[in-house]
């Protein structure tokens, strides 16, 4: 059989499921590798460098877009979406009460003060 190839050229070699005797832990230990090595070789280094801060931003930018403040990227339109914005904002505090205790002091400052603009954004969208 021939080799497939994906759009970047490499060979397409799926991942083994695990099988049923093995016991989880190893598989997933070696998925998880795979997946860095996978991730890593299709990295086009034009993302940002991932870590909470970042993190929250892109939530937060995620629910200005269905608060209808920003157009979306894809449509251009700025379409509100006060279900999914609330649902985000939700998010957003489930992480900051999971998290508390275990974040930096600006991490702390950058969540509280999001939620701040955000409620406050949330309040005046909803009269």
């Amino acid at each position: 059989m021939p080799e497939e190839h994906n759009a970047s050229g490499q060979t397409d070699q799926p991942t083994e499921i695990p099988k049923k005797d093995e016991p989880h832990h190893e598989a997933e230990k070696r998925v998880k590798q795979e997946y860095t090595k996978t991730s890593q070789a299709n990295d086009s280094g034009c993302m940002p460098k991932l870590d909470f801060s970042t993190f929250v931003m892109s939530l937060s930018s995620t629910v200005l877009v269905h608060l209808g403040e920003i157009p979306d990227i894809q449509t251009g339109m700025a379409t509100p979406n006060i279900p999914l914005a609330k649902q985000t904002i939700d998010i957003l505090t489930m992480l900051q009460e999971k998290t508390q205790g275990n974040l930096t002091g600006e991490e702390t400052r950058l969540i509280r003060d999001l939620l701040f603009e955000l409620r406050v954004k949330f309040i005046q969208r909803n009269p």
